[in-house]
This record gives C-alpha cells, sequence and structure tokens, in this order.
C-alpha cells in the first residue's frame, strides 16, 4: 500500500480544527498526538518529530492543532464556560472520527504534558477504541506541581546568584498563573535553567519553533502569524481552568493499558507526582512508568532512540491480547 500524506480541515464540536496524518503505509495502525500547552500548536512539528523518531514506518501519524491552537485559531474561538470540558469532548469526538474516516477499531492515544492530562481524562470517560495511553511529561495536579516549580526556579536563581531572574521571580508572585504573561514568563525561567529540554535554553526553543512554524510547508505565513497573536487570548481562557486539573482525583482509574513516560530531570511535570499517581492508579488491563534518565520534560527529542523503541512495541497488533505483551518488561523504577 502506498503512503498517506493528508493536510485536511475537520468539524469536531462544532469548530473546525486541523489534522496532518502521514505514514509510510495505508494500513498501519493509528497514533493520535495531543499536543501540550495550554494554546501550543504540534502541525508544525511534524518534520522535526519524523526525523526524531521515524514513527511514521510504524504509525499513521495524526498531529492535530487543537481548538485555538496553530492552524485551528480563528478569532471566533470558543471554549465554553468549562474549557476543559468541552477540550476533552473535542479529543472523544476526534477518536471517533479517526476510526470512522479511517476504518479502523482502535488507535494509541499519546498525549504531551498538559494534552496528557487530558487524553486521560477522555480515556477515563470513554476507553472505546482506545488501544492503549501513553503520556508523556502528564501533568498530574497543577496546584502540587506549581508549588515545586516555584521552589525549583528560586533555588536555582540564588544558587546562580542570577539577579534577573530573582527580579522576574519576585515580580511574579506566588502561583496560579491565571494569565498568559505571567504563565509564560514562568515558562521562560524554567526553560532558561534546563527543565524543559537539558540541552536547550529558552532563546534556542524559541527559535527553532518559530523555524518550524514557518518554514512548515503546512502553513501559511498568515496562519503562522494569526497563530502566534492568539495564543495569549486563547491561555487566558484555558488558564483559569487549568489550574484545578488534579488526576489523581478526576482520573483514580483508565480502562486501557497506560504508560507514563517520565523525564527524570522534568521541572515542569514533576517526577515525584508521577511516581505518587503511578502507584495509586487503577488500571486493570496493565500500567506501566519509565524513567528516561537523561531528559527532561521532552523525552521524545531529548532520548529520541529510547521512545521510538518504545513506541515500536505498542502499537495495535504488536502487542498480543489486551496488552499483557508489553507488561512482561521490567518497569523502570526511582
Amino acid at each position: 500500500m502506498g503512503s498517506v500524506s493528508l493536510l485536511e480541515r475537520v468539524s469536531v464540536g462544532n469548530d473546525f480544527q486541523w489534522i496532518f496524518v502521514r505514514g509510510e503505509r495505508r494500513d498501519l495502525p493509528l497514533l493520535l498526538l495531543v499536543q501540550a500547552g495550554p494554546g501550543f500548536p504540534i502541525i508544525h512539528e511534524a518534520d522535526a518529530l519524523q526525523k526524531c523518531l521515524r514513527w511514521e514506518d510504524s504509525y499513521r501519524v495524526v498531529y492535530w492543532d487543537l481548538r485555538g491552537c496553530g492552524k485551528s485559531f480563528h478569532p471566533d474561538v470558543s471554549f465554553g464556560d468549562a474549557p476543559l470540558e468541552r477540550l476533552v469532548l473535542d479529543i472523544r469526538g476526534m477518536i471517533d472520527l479517526l476510526l470512522d474516516r479511517l476504518e479502523v477499531s482502535e488507535l494509541t492515544l499519546l498525549g504531551f504534558s498538559l494534552g496528557a492530562s487530558l487524553s486521560a481524562l477522555a480515556a477515563r470517560r470513554s476507553p472505546k477504541g482506545i488501544h492503549s495511553f501513553i503520556g508523556v511529561g502528564t501533568d498530574i495536579c497543577i496546584a502540587q506541581s506549581d508549588l515545586m516549580v516555584r521552589d525549583f526556579l528560586w533555588q536555582e536563581a540564588i544558587r546562580r546568584n542570577h539577579r534577573k531572574a530573582l527580579r522576574a521571580l519576585k515580580n511574579l508572585g506566588e502561583p496560579p498563573y491565571t494569565r498568559s504573561a505571567p504563565f509564560m514568563e514562568r515558562a521562560k525561567w524554567v526553560t532558561e535553567f534546563g527543565g524543559i529540554d537539558r540541552a536547550e535554553r529558552y532563546g534556542s526553543l524559541l527559535r527553532k519553533n518559530l523555524w518550524r512554524l514557518f518554514s512548515s510547508s503546512a502553513y501559511s505565513v498568515k496562519e503562522g502569524i494569526r497563530a502566534l497573536g492568539g495564543l495569549s487570548a486563547v491561555q487566558d481562557d484555558l488558564l483559569p481552568a487549568v489550574k484545578d486539573l488534579d488526576l489523581f482525583h478526576q482520573v483514580p482509574t483508565l480502562e486501557v493499558p497506560a504508560f507514563l513516560i517520565q523525564g527524570r530531570h522534568d521541572k515542569v511535570a514533576p517526577g515525584l507526582l508521577t511516581r505518587r499517581y503511578f502507584d495509586l492508579l487503577d488500571a486493570p488491563k496493565g500500567k506501566e512508568l519509565l524513567w528516561f534518565d537523561s531528559s527532561a520534560h521532552m523525552p521524545h527529542y531529548e532520548e529520541p532512540g529510547r521512545f521510538a523503541a518504545f513506541l515500536k512495541e505498542t502499537g495495535p497488533g504488536r502487542t498480543g491480547q489486551k496488552g499483557q505483551k508489553i507488561f512482561d518488561r521490567k518497569v523502570i523504577k526511582c
């Protein structure tokens, strides 16, 4: 069978959103990506992710700019009175759309950071058609992680005697950060201190993402400018709801095989919370926690070889009945 490369606008939850489906063969299993956030796109990363992971040899990968993000941004975008609920419903709607349109019975759901949390919420609500859930740097409990991030930033700024950072942190005040400006300021310093990607700093990551956005064949220049211009508005809509996210209480059980991938040096989604959540999670079809010892918040970029090898084992048709084969491996523990 031939390869697939489909860039299409689809209707999900009464809103038009863009997907980019790519794979080496049309009979490969589906891998649906739910991006980090709030407000960040992922279609513009398709080439970079494929270069690192070569996952389009094993999956038809669905890169999806969620409601209000990237190509899916428009001035009239609305998240309603319950923004996270709206996004969870969108994930369920996208799963149903893909299963129907591409004529398959199940897919693998892979979320990054906040996208992992939203994916867990969607899988908890309705596991139908979800072969397995993979959460990368999952935001477990925003209230707790915000305090841990705050402590990390202060400790690093003091250790480095970084006067500019110390002034910025003083001006930020205490979490939660429910507006885009302070949220992005905090993200800048976490990145600068190596808590996002151990090999990158804020300036280099920003330049890479801007280059990917404006060099991507999937975006026009106008779309890229519009997406950047709308980012703060989308974050202002979503952040007040994000502060109450708590998987300990909202997702105590998952009825699908569950994988949590955690960078050992992640300072955005602290590993301590992931470990606690993993221990408490009731997952009757199996669960596994994989530690990436050389990574922070982006193990898919920081340790791509290991990440790609893991994905080759987890797709439909590779794991035996109900995923038992996956869980025969030794779990990497703290």
